[in-house]
């Protein structure tokens, strides 16, 4: 202890510069790694909350073209057995299609999307982020919110009518007329572009699915366990398919994959330089014994 303490005292500028680099290395430390861990969970949360959830059950190769011959049914008893799992905290029906929408200056494909919208509520926050008009209602069978920048690009405003044209089940055209309730904005223009709303009603009868839905989408308790959760899951829902949101988003996962490599080389070279700097502190003081 006495020789420690004479080390530290025979300089004590070099001292207080050792130890105030070194509180500032792990200070900085924990700092990016928060940053950076902050970041990529709000990507998630923002994606699954927005779009997918956090799993979808659907059948296989469905997300290949949205398939309407690929839509499964009845399922309401399977929905009802999801909701009761402890693992879930929300379970939502939809029907996911490709579609054409024309309103009478524009035509655009879109991703048509047939919602209970109550049970959408407890799923994704498509409904808080709408910004003009209102979100559907229930037993609404002739409204549709779109995305601002979709809605833009059709030059449809609130009250305007346009119409939705889609393959039905049977392989035939199905069509029908909707009245724009809403325009919604998120953080992915993409999804903006391209999405259209409807209630899960309408979007049966539009493609002549009956009682079937397109897929079940989830929302769990605790995202980090979903691995183990939907191995769990699995064994209830048969010859379908519980896809966890990398499958669904694999963009994003992409982007959290390069971000974590990204903070890998900046924490190694802040790491690096730190280290040089004590390794110079200690240095100098053995030179000079």
């Amino acid at each position: 202890l006495r020789i420690a303490q004479r080390n530290l005292l025979r300089n004590p500028r070099r001292s207080a510069l050792t130890v105030g680099g070194t509180a500032f290395a792990i200070v900085a430390y924990v700092f990016l790694n928060g940053y950076f861990d902050g970041f990529d969970e709000q990507l998630i949360d923002s994606s699954t909350r927005y779009i997918t959830g956090h799993a979808q059950i659907e059948r296989p190769g469905f997300r290949r073209d949205h398939s309407p011959q690929l839509a499964f049914g009845p399922a309401q008893p399977l929905l009802e057995r999801l909701r009761a799992r402890p693992e879930v905290a929300a379970a939502a029906p939809r029907v996911q299609a490709q579609a054409m929408a024309s309103s009478a200056r524009q035509s655009a494909s879109v991703l048509l999307v047939g919602v209970d919208p109550l049970a959408e509520a407890g799923l994704t926050l498509v409904a808080q982020a709408v910004v003009e008009g209102r979100w559907l209602r229930p037993g609404e069978g002739g409204g549709i919110v779109l995305g601002r920048r979709l809605a833009e690009r059709l030059g449809i405003v609130i009250g305007e009518k346009l119409v939705l044209t889609g393959t039905t089940a049977d392989g035939a055209l199905g069509s029908a007329a909707f009245r724009l309730q809403g325009r919604f904005v998120t953080e992915s223009a993409e999804f903006d572009d391209s999405a259209a709303f409807v209630t899960l009603t309408a979007a049966q009868s539009l493609l002549s699915l009956g009682d079937r839905f397109s897929t079940i989408n989830l929302r769990l308790k605790d995202r980090g366990r979903i691995d183990e959760t939907v191995a769990a899951l699995r064994a209830g829902v048969g010859e379908l398919e519980i896809v966890p949101w990398p499958m669904l988003l694999p963009a994003v996962q992409q982007m959290i994959g390069l971000d974590r490599a990204i903070r890998a080389v900046v924490i190694g070279l802040f790491l690096v330089v730190v280290a040089l700097a004590v390794m110079n502190t200690a240095v100098m003081s053995v030179a000079e014994r």
